[in-house]
């Protein structure tokens, strides 16, 4: 299999977690946007290392459980996400069809002024679910890309005075999802 390695040049431990987090225990934003960013070259099929450079040591669980607590939070947001981006487009579907049928079944009841405008905000509330659909759905898999591999646990070189192999390919196997 082949292996696809990111390597993250870093000043020291304290860059691989978010700042704003008081406990310390999620992955920076830039970090995971820079994964991101090298994620563009992968091949499928591919397992993931990524080359931690330090200089000074970095503790392996704390990052284990950052790269895992982190995982959980982003796919949390993410079905939350999803879920109000359905509801919210299926509403204003809905909302349109229903606008739509009054504006076709009222035309002998509403002018045809009137019933024209009732139709064009049915349809306009078609297309704003639609666009709402299209624009939010490459973010969210755009994220889930990020997620996926995380959440296949890969492996981690830290080099520094001694480098070391993190096993998590090894873990992800055994506890299949």
């Amino acid at each position: 299999m082949r292996t696809f390695e990111i390597d993250l040049n870093i000043a020291k431990e304290s860059d691989l977690y978010n700042p704003l987090d008081p406990t310390g225990r999620t992955i920076s934003s830039d970090i995971m946007g820079y994964i991101d960013e090298q994620l563009e070259d992968r091949e499928l099929g591919e397992s993931l290392t990524l080359s931690i450079i330090c200089p000074e040591p970095v503790d392996e669980q704390r990052l284990h459980d950052a790269m895992v607590l982190t995982e959980e939070r982003i796919g949390r947001r993410l079905r939350k996400e999803k879920r109000a981006l359905q509801v919210n487009s299926l509403r204003l579907v809905l909302i349109g069809v229903a606008f739509i049928l009054i504006g076709i079944l009222g035309k002998d009841v509403l002018n045809v002024v009137l019933s024209s405008i009732v139709g064009t905000i049915g349809s306009f509330s078609i297309w704003e679910a639609a666009n709402a659909w299209l624009q939010q759905i490459p973010r969210i898999r755009k994220e889930q890309r990020i997620l996926r591999a995380i959440s296949d646990h890969p492996d981690v070189r830290v080099t520094a005075a001694e480098a070391c192999v993190l096993p998590w390919a090894m873990q992800s196997q055994q506890n299949p999802r």
